[in-house]
């Protein structure tokens, strides 16, 4: 249209030329404007057109600008907050697990304060107790009925023997005869399992679930390194480890205070309150790194209460610093795809503002899809953790509970009614967890920038609606 548009008025010129037809240098300025309306708007239309020629260009991506948005905006970032996450981590499950300045009263709220190595030792002790005053009471049983079998054989072989004639009976060999008959009927009634199948009993094997399990025993902080991996679930092994180490350090101790001349009694309180489990055993640094995460990203689950105060300090100056970093990747990351996604928007041949809701819905809908991969990859972790069949896993926790607690997880809300686990956590896991999330979190952000430039684009036209409908008022008042 412009180069049709500078053909016609040099036409139109030549023609004038051609006729005769001169300007006249003595026409002031403002009766050549006035005469030529088409050139100004020629040059109007010109500075319009130069001026989107120059915005395009400069919104068009160059590789240096590429790789320096991937290398600074998001890689070298995305680096820093792995470190801050391990480090962190590590300080927060070091302090959790041996307790370091433990808060007095935070047991009231369900709180730890020795630490969890501590917790799991007074659980191991509180089981060991529990089976004494089991095999106590199975050994009182089994004693009262032979005495009163020993007791009525004794008054039945008397009352025979005061009814014999002139015989005589053997009353000791017929009273011990009757006890060791009695004893062994007495055993076969009141059984007294071993030590490790009352422990299966009582569930200190069995491994939580979110948040469902009857075992005492936790180790989102704790890592015993010597712990076998027999069993998928890293919960599982370190759970037979710490119980054979108690065990074994439980034994040892008893029988030195035996040696030692204490009475049993003695010997058992001391060996059962002084004996631990955890000896090598050091922070779950994949754990705390989980942990730190949710409060990087201001998500904040909560279902584990921290009972330290270094931990709580650490988090009230470096958890501001590390949701300073994680927002400064996230807006710079966003920021990048925002302007990508409208340099791909200026080659499509259509109006602006559907252009800008078809990327409003395009972000919206990749984040809901986001939300939906990241819960079928967290079903898929868990079917391996567990070792357990797909279906399965989907038996005790459907999709939909998945699907509801990523999208807590992304919108930051941290309800608390689900969690992603610290005691299944490993360093590949927290790797791919960030990533995912982070795919999440960007798609979300991006929409929203969308979604704010979209609102602007509409509110920009009506005011420029009003103002150009202000501005002829004026011109016709002026007219007028």
């Amino acid at each position: 249209k412009l180069t049709n548009h500078r053909q016609g008025l040099s036409s139109s010129e030549s023609k004038m030329s051609s006729e005769g037809v001169d300007r006249d240098p003595s026409t002031t300025k403002e009766e050549s404007t006035a005469a030529t309306p088409s050139l100004n708007l020629d040059n109007s239309i010109e500075k319009k057109f130069d001026e989107e020629n120059k915005q395009e260009k400069e919104c068009s991506p160059k590789l240096y600008a590429v790789v320096r948005d991937v290398t600074f905006h998001f890689a070298i970032p995305l680096f820093t907050l792995y470190a801050v996450l391990f480090l962190c981590g590590y300080m927060l499950a070091f302090w959790e697990s041996n307790g370091s300045a433990g808060m007095s009263r935070i047991d009231e709220i369900g709180g730890t304060p020795d630490g969890e190595k501590a917790t799991n030792d007074f659980s191991l002790e509180t089981l060991q107790r529990k089976y004494r005053g089991v095999v106590i009471e199975d050994t009182t049983s089994r004693s009262q009925i032979t005495a009163v079998a020993s007791q009525c054989s004794t008054q039945a072989l008397e009352g025979t023997q005061a009814a014999a004639e002139g015989g005589e009976l053997n009353i000791t060999l017929f009273n011990e005869l009757v006890s060791n008959c009695a004893q062994e009927q007495a055993t076969a009634l009141v059984q007294t399992v071993d030590y490790q199948t009352f422990a299966f009993q009582e569930g200190i094997f069995d491994p939580p679930f979110f948040g469902d399990t009857n075992s005492t025993l936790t180790f989102d902080w704790t890592e015993c390194s010597d712990a076998d991996d027999d069993v998928p679930l890293r919960w599982v092994n370190q759970a037979v480890y710490v119980f054979g180490e108690w065990n074994m350090n439980f034994g040892a101790l008893y029988q030195q205070n035996q040696m030692s001349g204490m009475s049993e009694p003695e010997a058992f309180e001391d060996a059962v309150t002084s004996a631990r489990g955890h000896d090598g055993c050091d922070a779950h640094t994949p754990g705390g790194a989980l942990y730190w995460y949710s409060i990087t990203t201001s998500t904040g689950f909560g279902p584990r209460i921290l009972s330290s105060n270094n931990s709580r300090i650490l988090i009230y100056f470096c958890g501001i610093a590390s949701f300073c970093l994680w927002f400064t990747l996230l807006f710079k990351s966003s920021s990048s795809l925002s302007q990508a996604t409208n340099w791909m928007l200026t080659k499509i041949d259509y109006c602006k503002k559907a252009k800008k809701v078809f990327s409003v819905v395009m972000w919206l809908g990749f984040f809901w899809l986001m939300v939906f991969i990241a819960s079928l990859l967290f079903l898929l972790r868990l079917s391996n953790v567990y070792d357990m069949d797909y279906v399965d896993i989907l038996e005790r926790i459907p999709i939909r509970e998945a699907f509801w607690l990523h999208f807590n997880a992304y919108t930051t809300l941290g309800l608390g009614d689900y969690s992603f686990p610290s005691y299944g956590a490993d360093t590949r896991g927290v790797f791919s967890n960030v990533m995912v999330s982070m795919l999440g979190y960007l798609s979300l952000s991006v929409f929203l920038r969308q979604a704010y430039e979209l609102y602007h684009l509409v509110y920009s036209e009506e005011i420029e609606e009003e103002n150009s409908k202000d501005t002829g008022k004026d011109d016709k008042d002026e007219e007028a």
